[in-house]
């Protein structure tokens, strides 16, 4: 049947079938879910299975509280109400044949039984044709049989009726079916509909029954009907409301007659069915409790009521807030507007505990207080909604103050609230601390504020926390009068004695703590006052004390006043140490402390005694001790020092003439008084001298620094030695011999002071002339005589040059033959001998001969002759060789190699790239003329080849490429130069660079099930699959199978190439074992809720009673194309599990009792209570029994309970509560509480008090507190022996331990001054066990005299004195050393005398000591130390010293100086001006020369060094030498290169010069004059320069000159001439045109013209010139070409220079393509970079991508594809790959060129 009529009969009949459908106005039905009424359901594989009603029913008679909301029945069922029918009419084979065969009537299994009315009858049996399924109003599901087993015992059953009827046979007549008279006049077009009625009717056989008004199963009063159509082509249904119903209840009995819809309705329901909704199910984004499900199905959307959020289905989940009832939660409720038109189910109601409730997610709702999460899941969203369980309101009465006074104790501060609804809480605010049912005590005296709170029972509401209490009791506990009476402070500044104050009224326990303090007020000496401050004065002056406020606010102060004084601190004088001399200025070493200031520190350098001067900074508030003056003045003395060397005296020898290091020694002090002395090694020291010594040989210097006041003296002697100078080699010159071996060699340059030797002998001989004759060819050796300051010079090596030899000159080229001779040059009548060879090849003709400068000479037998007694040159020649033998070659191509022709070629010899041709040829005889080849696409004879005309060969000069996708055979021609021809041919060549294609699969890519795929090439070779060979068929096919690896294919054709396709994974369909959800226990048979899919049958499903584990087993239904999600492939079956699971009992806690310690044992919870199985109670949480647990001690017990489960219910984790038997307090009495200290712990004891403990118990308690030190002590109680007791709030007392009288005895009463304190220890006796106790003592001193110490009091506190005791003692001086400071003196009329600095002083102490015996003049005397200044200071024994006064030096006027600016002029000129000296006279000598007391002068040009001294008298020293330098500067002078040319290959013409600016008559020696090499054309310096050390007068400017090389006449090059000159680049390029190609260039400066040549572009060389362009223009265009040939191009730039042609610069050679080729032509280049910046020797790849004029054809590419060049290859260069490597600094541009010269640059830029 076509297409068309099949749509149209489907479109008939969904109008007759579904026309009786509601459509898309209908009222949607709605399903309320109460609160704990849930739909039952499980999750299995991913889709929602509901519980049969059965086994809902028999679930919920299981609990024993009913809280699902439904009506019972006496037979403690429920009544089931239907709300919601479905009915899928299925579209039989039938149906379909009635629609193939354009209509028909309607099959029976259609219809139901008629009555006479043409009513269909009702029945019990639901035809094949449709599924009926039955929905109570919590949406359990049901069949029809299933509910008529619950009607069997009521005769009632369910009954339907069906079928299609016919408007216009229907009798209206019957009540029942009224009203179907309007809805079938609605379409009056279509006469048929379909009748669909469900009623619940009264039983009966064989004819109508009467209805029934009562039964447990009913229908609602709002039941709609769903009428859903199976669709064809895919396996889901199509939901579809009535759009009307006609719903009747007769007593009980309900039916639906379904009715015709309007056409728009029925146009709808077609789209409607064509239209396959796809579900998406979001939470709503606005709140949480809601879900919306909306159609996001873009096909036939138009149908469809659900499309986008704006026409969503929603779900709604409420849960409101309720107080506490002690029944289960019943406040949550679901509206599902969803589940009734996706088909969607929704899961049951969960529970779980939020904000700290713990109460696990559960279906079953909470009872007990706290705020929890309901929510509920539909299509895998979930909604949620909090809300809360909260107490009843409390009732109490508010706590009150009390009123009271400070006592001393605690006081409670509020009278107790009530309340019968839970705790009252207390808590004394910002303690943090609240306690249950005890008011706060408070003892201060303050204002207090008593929180409280309530804290309800587990029924009733808290009323105010812990952080929000119920209310506040404002309580003030008054303070206590007291007074007091003040003793005044005392003292001096900076030790201020403490004020006391005695308080009278003060509580006993407070007398330790409680403190008044004191306000000041008075006047300082400074006149600063101080009024009413708590601080206590510290600056001397007058003062009152007066009492202010008491510490203790427990307390009111009555108050005292009182006067006092605070007198000066007494500040002691710094002792300032000595230091020894150090040649700078000295201070001494004090500082400013906080108490004084250093006024005046000046110090000194030299040895002695300096006064300083210190201030007191605070005059009103310190004195000294010994002067009541603010400033006080101390002395400070800088001692005489020994001296010694800074740097140590070294000296260095070193060589006669040779500048020299001079001797170096530093003393520490005296530097400038420092004598240097020189004597020879072997002379007396009388013989020293300060002048240094000049000659060589051994000497000794001496170091002497003389002693002063402040140092003493140094001395030193070394030994160096002045070496021999070392002579530069003579210069001398060389004359060599006329003719080797005549002997006729001669030295010139040489005189007397020097001797000579020749090469390997020892000895030298003496040279007595000037010159040395007579000397053979050699090596010489020429030298200076050593003499008394000099050794013998370095060696010059002189070279006698051996004379011309003669040489014998042989045929330049020896074609065919080689001629030989054992010696090309020969000494003086040596022979030589000729041997001939010859060659391979080559023959001897008629005219053969070997001539001796054109004389023929016969050769022996062994073809050799020799020339005697030669005295000329001799040159000779050969006539008569030919070659007659054809040269041999080969074609190489990689490995393959082909040497002959051959006539038969096949091919098969591939390659899958470009491939380089190797050709090579030899001869043997006159070497090879030619090599040329001939490419051809097919084979050739070798009279073909022949044929083939001389421009089709191509020449060959290198290596050519074959491009790949080709076929080839290379035939080649070999030609020597005698003209012998070769013919060569290579086997068929193909060139295959395409690959395999592999179709139908790509690599990395998953497929399911088997996958064709197909492998294509002409050449192909082999194709396998993961390693293996395949064989494909007859198109090229193979198919891969499903496995679990992947598949790597490779096709590989016969010239190598490969096609790779792997990672290719062929897959089973995986199939997801479902997860079947577990089932708590019934007591009844389970099975577990899974069916069968369109992928596996359930084979096994028996299920069980018992809770345990059971079996399913599924089995696929295709396992060639299926397999298990995780199973091996080819495994049908699985098993899956599911479990029934034990039953969880309802449990009720038990409730802790409030208990006190009694000495009985009581039970310590009330009993709790469980639905199932055993209540257990345990204290340790091991031992369980059933029995209350009950405890006779205090203290805190944690009661475990939990609930033993059996077999049908689960055990109930252990719980826990923790319950107190709290202490009974108890009272003490206390003894023992007055002690005197004994070196021991004392302390009070206490005991309990025998009333207060439980008969039979007894109790001890441990007192603390004990104390060993004298004082008034608190002790405590602080544990109590029975832990079921405790002690009173207050189990303190106090006790006092007063001080032991102790006695002294003194220790050492004698002392010696040291600037510390001095004074008797005083030692306590009578103390206790290993008690100390120091004694202060009062009456130290530090000066030495007879002083009293008296003893005043203990430092330690348990121990007093007697009374007082006082004793005498003395300080003795201490003796001094003498350290004498400037012992050495020099000369200057004025008496000198040392200096004795006293040592071993006091730090910081001052003594000056007194010294006689000064003297004048020089000499050695004597000096005596004789008294001291400070009487704490003694002298030692021994106080005299010697000192020295040494003479003066001498004075100089006017000391030399250089004269400046003196230049060379051939005259002698003077060199310094002439010194003036007092007391002695000048002498003068240039460097190493003999002292003159003449002024020095000198002619020749160089630097001079001049000493000069000044020898003293009887009276002044000799002076220290002293150096000038002077210069006598070179004379200017200019030496000009003269410039010269010639033309190119002929001999250099003499090199001259000029001088200007010599003096008189000097001529210059000694000028050298080349010039550059080279002999190419262009122009060369001329370089002139003189020898080393010549002309030393003169500063001479060389002026170098031009050498050009001119260039010949090119104008008769050809155009391959041309081509291979070495010239710059010029850049071209070409384009090609139709038969023609246009090249154009850059202009190139100097040029007058270009010529533009042409070859075609096969491999040969034939470069012809086919234009010469001039006048600016710069292009040229090739015309009338061939289309079948490429062409290649250059052009040259030529200049007219004095009438000849020089070609200047040439272009690449240019590969251009026309526009009839298959190639094309670069149009553009594009480069990774136009600018580039590197370091020397850094690289940078060029990367090139071109863009070409046509994107259809391949390049022409005839050499590589991009030329590069530089333009300055000294700055970069480029390699052929295009790396760019940095060679110097500076700029430069890179080219890059394509084959039709396109180019771009790179500016390189090198740092």
């Amino acid at each position: 049947m076509k297409t068309k009529e099949k749509q149209k009969r489907w479109s008939t009949f969904f109008a007759m079938v579904l026309a009786m459908i509601m459509v898309a106005n209908m009222a949607l039905p709605t399903v309320v879910f109460a609160s704990g009424v849930q739909d039952k359901t499980e999750a299995t594989s991913g889709k929602i299975t509901k519980k049969t009603a059965v086994q809902q029913l028999d679930e919920e008679n299981q609990k024993t509280v009913s809280a699902k909301g439904k009506v019972a029945t006496q037979a403690n069922e429920e009544q089931i109400v239907i709300s919601k029918v479905d009915v899928i009419l299925k579209i039989t084979n039938e149906m379909e044949k009635v629609l193939e065969n354009d209509g028909g009537g309607i099959p029976k299994e259609y219809n139901s039984e008629t009555d006479t009315f043409g009513i269909y009858k009702h029945t019990k049996t639901i035809p094949s044709i449709m599924d009926v399924k039955l929905y109570d109003k919590y949406e359990n599901e049901y069949s029809m049989d299933e509910l008529n087993k619950k009607l069997e015992n009521e005769d009632h059953s369910f009954f339907i009726a069906y079928g299609w009827m016919d408007k216009m046979n229907i009798n209206f007549n019957n009540s029942t079916y009224k009203k179907l008279e309007y809805v079938t006049s609605i379409l009056p077009e279509h006469p048929y509909y379909y009748f669909v009625s469900i009623e619940n009717l009264y039983d009966f056989v064989g004819g109508e029954g009467s209805l029934s008004n009562y039964g447990n199963v009913i229908i609602g009063d709002s039941t709609n009907i769903n009428v859903y159509i199976e669709k064809r082509k895919v396996d889901t249904k199509l939901s579809i409301v009535n759009y009307d119903k006609e719903g009747e209840k007769y007593g009980g009995s309900w039916k639906i007659i379904s009715k015709l819809g309007t056409p728009n309705n029925i146009l709808n329901l077609k789209q409607a069915s064509m239209h396959n909704h796809s579900w998406e199910y979001k939470q709503d984004t606005q709140t949480t409790n809601k879900i919306l499900a909306y159609c996001t199905q873009p096909e036939y959307k138009d149908g469809c009521s659900y499309q986008g959020k704006d026409h969503a289905l929603t779900l709604d989940l409420d849960a409101k807030d309720m107080e506490y009832t002690g029944n289960e939660y019943d406040k949550a409720s679901v509206i599902n507007n969803i589940s009734s038109i996706t088909g969607a189910t929704c899961g049951e109601i969960y529970y779980e505990g939020t904000k700290g409730t713990n109460y696990k997610k559960s279906t079953t709702p909470p009872i007990n207080l706290g705020t929890y999460t309901a929510s509920v899941t539909l299509g895998g969203v979930t909604a949620t909604k909090t809300f809360t369980i909260s107490k009843l309101d409390s009732k109490y009465t508010n706590p009150t103050a009390k009123t009271l006074t400070y006592n001393g104790t605690e006081q409670e501060l509020v009278n107790r609230g009530q309340t019968e609804h839970g705790k009252l809480w207390y808590c004394l605010k910002d303690s943090g601390t609240w306690q249950e049912g005890t008011v706060p005590k408070a003892k201060d005296a303050k204002k207090y504020t008593v929180l409280y709170y309530l804290e309800g029972d587990s029924t009733h509401e808290d009323v105010g926390s812990q952080s929000d209490p119920a209310g506040s009791v404002e309580v003030t506990i008054e303070p206590k009068d007291i007074t007091a009476t003040i003793t005044p402070n005392g003292g001096t500044y900076g030790n201020v004695t403490e004020a006391t104050v005695a308080l009278d009224g003060v509580v006993e326990d407070d007398k330790d703590t409680v403190s008044v303090d004191l306000r000041y007020s008075g006047e300082a000496n400074d006149d600063s006052t101080v009024t009413d401050s708590v601080k206590v004065p510290e600056k001397a002056g007058s003062y009152t004390v007066s009492t202010g406020t008491v510490s203790n606010t427990n307390y009111k102060l009555k108050g005292d006043s009182k006067p006092f004084t605070i007198a000066k601190a007494k500040v002691s004088a710094p002792s300032i140490s000595s230091k020894e001399y150090t040649g700078e200025i000295q201070t001494a070493d004090v500082k400013e402390t906080p108490l004084y200031e250093v006024k005046e520190n000046k110090g000194g350098t030299e040895a002695g005694s300096y006064d300083v001067v210190l201030s007191l900074k605070d005059a009103a508030n310190y004195t000294w001790e010994t002067t009541e003056e603010k400033e006080l003045k101390v002395s400070f003395i800088i001692t005489r020092t020994s001296n010694t060397w800074k740097t140590e005296p070294s000296v260095k020898g070193w060589t006669y003439g040779e500048n020299h290091e001079a001797p170096v020694a530093e003393p520490m002090y005296g530097k400038d008084t420092l004598v240097v002395e020189y004597r020879p090694a072997d002379a007396e020291d009388s013989a020293y001298t300060t002048e240094e010594p000049k000659d060589a040989g051994d000497y000794k210097v001496r170091f002497t620094v003389a002693e002063t006041e402040s140092y003493g003296s140094l001395s030193k002697v070394l030994e160096f030695t002045i070496q021999k100078a070392a002579k530069e080699a003579p210069k001398v010159t060389a004359v060599p011999e006329t003719v080797k071996g005549q002997g006729n060699g001669q030295v010139t340059g040489v005189d007397p002071s020097m001797e000579y030797r020749k090469d390997g002998d020892k000895d030298y001989t003496a040279i007595t002339g000037e010159n040395v004759t007579g000397l053979q060819a050699g090596t010489y050796f020429v030298r200076y005589k050593e003499s008394k300051n000099y050794n013998a010079s370095k060696e010059a090596e002189v070279i006698i040059a051996a004379g011309t030899q003669l040489t014998i000159t042989l045929p330049s080229s020896q074609e065919g033959y080689t001629l030989t001779v054992d010696k090309n040059t020969l000494d003086w009548h040596e022979e030589a001998t000729l041997t001939f060879t010859l060659k391979e090849g080559y023959t001897k003709t008629e005219d053969f001969a070997v001539l001796v400068n054109g004389k023929k000479v016969e050769l022996n037998d062994k073809n050799s002759y020799v020339i005697r007694d030669i005295e000329t040159n001799m040159e000779v020649t050969v006539t008569g060789v030919k070659d007659t033998i054809a040269p041999t070659g080969s074609i190489t191509i990689g490995r393959q190699k082909w040497d002959t022709f051959s006539e038969k070629i096949t091919f098969d010899t591939f390659f899958n790239k470009k491939q380089e041709v190797v050709l090579k040829a030899e001869d043997a005889g006159s070497d090879i003329q030619e090599i040329s080849y001939y490419l051809s696409h097919k084979a050739m004879t070798l009279k073909e080849i022949k044929e083939v005309k001389e421009a089709d060969w191509t020449v060959y000069s290198e290596a050519f490429f074959l491009m790949p996708d080709n076929e080839y055979v290379i035939y080649v021609k070999v030609t020597d130069k005698a003209g012998n021809i070769t013919y060569l041919s290579s086997g068929g060549i193909v060139l295959d660079a395409t690959p395999a294609k592999i179709t139908g699969i790509e690599s990395g890519k998953a497929y399911t099930k088997s996958r064709t795929m197909k492998v294509t090439d002409k050449y192909l070779a082999s194709v396998s699959v993961d390693g293996k060979e395949v064989t494909l068929d007859k198109d090229g096919n193979y198919t891969l199978i499903p496995k679990n690896d992947t598949y790597k294919i490779v096709a590989t054709d016969k010239a190598g190439n490969t096609t790779t396709v792997e990672d290719v994974r062929v897959n089973w369909k995986e199939v997801k074992v479902p997860f079947v959800a577990s089932k708590v226990y019934t007591g009844k048979n389970q099975t577990a809720d899974i069916s069968d899919t369109e992928e596996y049958t359930v084979a096994e499903n028996e299920g069980g009673i018992e809770v345990g584990t059971y079996e399913v087993i599924l089995q696929l239904k295709n396992t060639v194309d299926y397999k298990w999600q995780k199973e091996k492939a080819g495994e049908a079956k699985t098993a899956v599990s599911f479990m029934i699971t034990k039953a969880v009992p309802k449990v009720t806690a038990p409730r802790k009792n409030i208990l006190i310690y009694n000495g009985k044992k009581q039970e310590l919870v009330a009993s709790g209570e469980t639905t199932g199985g055993t209540m257990e109670y345990s204290l340790n949480g091991t031992a369980w029994s059933e029995d209350v647990p009950k405890a006779k001690n205090a203290g805190i017990y944690l009661v475990s309970y939990r609930v033993k489960g059996d077999k049908n219910f689960t055990d109930v984790k252990p719980e826990s509560i923790s319950v107190s038997i709290g202490q009974k307090q108890v009272s003490l009495v206390w003894s023992d509480t007055e002690f005197t200290y004994n070196g021991k712990t004392q302390m009070p004891t206490a005991a309990v008090k025998g009333d207060t403990l439980a008969e039979g118990d007894s109790c001890t308690v441990t007192v603390t507190g004990g104390q060993k030190d004298a004082g008034t002590y608190t002790a405590e109680v602080t544990k109590i022996s029975n832990s079921n007791y405790k002690l009173p709030a207050d189990a303190t007392t106090t006790f006092t331990i007063q001080e032991k009288e102790i006695k002294v005895t003194w220790g050492k009463t004698e002392f010696t001054y040291d600037k510390t304190a001095k004074c008797p220890a005083a030692t306590a006796t009578g103390l206790e066990n290993n008690d100390t106790c120091g004694i202060l003592v009062i009456g130290e001193a530090v000066n030495a005299g007879t002083h009293t110490a008296t003893a005043v009091k203990t430092t330690n506190k348990n121990y007093k004195l007697s009374g007082k005791e006082a004793i005498s003692f003395t300080i003795a001086p201490k003796e001094i050393g003498i350290q004498w400071k400037k012992t050495e003196f020099i000369y200057d009329g004025t008496a000198k005398l040392p200096i004795a600095e006293a040592t071993g002083l006091e730090k910081g102490d001052t003594c000056t000591i007194t010294v006689k015996g000064e003297a004048t003049d020089a000499g050695t005397y004597t000096a005596e130390a004789v008294r001291v200044s400070n009487e704490n200071y003694k002298l030692p024994e021994n106080c005299k010293t010697e000192f020295i006064i040494r003479k003066a030096t001498t004075e100089i006027i006017n000391a030399p100086e250089a004269v400046e600016g003196l230049v060379y002029n051939g005259q002698a000129q003077k060199l310094l001006t002439a010194g003036k000296v007092k007391d002695g006279t000048f002498q003068y000598k240039i460097g190493d020369g003999e002292w003159t007391e003449e002024v020095p002068a000198a002619k020749n040009a160089g630097t001079y060094t001049i000493s000069y001294r000044v020898m003293g008298n009887n009276n002044h020293v000799d002076s220290e030498e002293e150096q000038l330098t002077v210069t006598i500067s070179k004379k200017d002078a200019v030496v000009t290169a003269n410039d010269t040319k010639k033309i190119i290959g002929q001999r250099d013409p003499k090199l001259t010069y000029k001088v200007s600016g010599t003096a008189g008559n000097d001529n210059l020696a000694g000028i050298l004059i080349y010039r550059r090499p080279g002999e190419k054309v262009g122009k060369y310096p001329i370089l002139v320069s003189q020898k080393e050390g010549a002309n030393p007068n003169y500063s001479i400017t060389f002026k170098n000159g031009t050498f050009t090389i001119e260039q010949k006449d090119q104008s008769k090059l050809n155009g391959n001439a041309i081509e291979k000159l070495k010239l710059p680049l010029l850049l071209a390029k070409g384009k090609g045109g139709n038969k023609s190609i246009t090249i154009s260039w850059l202009r190139y400066s100097g040029a007058s013209g270009y010529e533009a040549y042409w070859s075609y572009c096969d491999g040969k060389k034939n470069y012809k010139k086919f234009a010469t362009v001039k006048n600016n223009k710069l292009t040229v265009t090739h015309k009338k070409l061939k289309n079948n040939r490429d062409y290649k191009y250059y052009i040259a730039a030529y200049r007219i220079e004095n009438g000849k042609k020089i070609y200047l610069a040439r272009s690449n050679v240019l590969h251009v393509a026309m526009k009839q080729s298959k190639f094309t032509n670069a149009k553009s280049i594009t480069l990774n970079k136009k600018k580039v910046t590197l370091k020397v020797n850094k690289t940078f790849k060029i990367q090139a991508k071109v863009k070409l004029e046509s994107k259809k054809k391949k390049q022409m590419i005839h050499e590589k594809a991009y030329r590069y060049y530089t333009d300055n290859s000294n700055v970069a260069t480029v390699s052929k790959k295009g790396v760019i490597t940095a060679k110097a600094k500076g700029s430069c541009l890179i080219y890059v060129l394509t084959n039709n010269g396109v180019y771009q640059k790179i500016k390189v830029t090198v740092k």
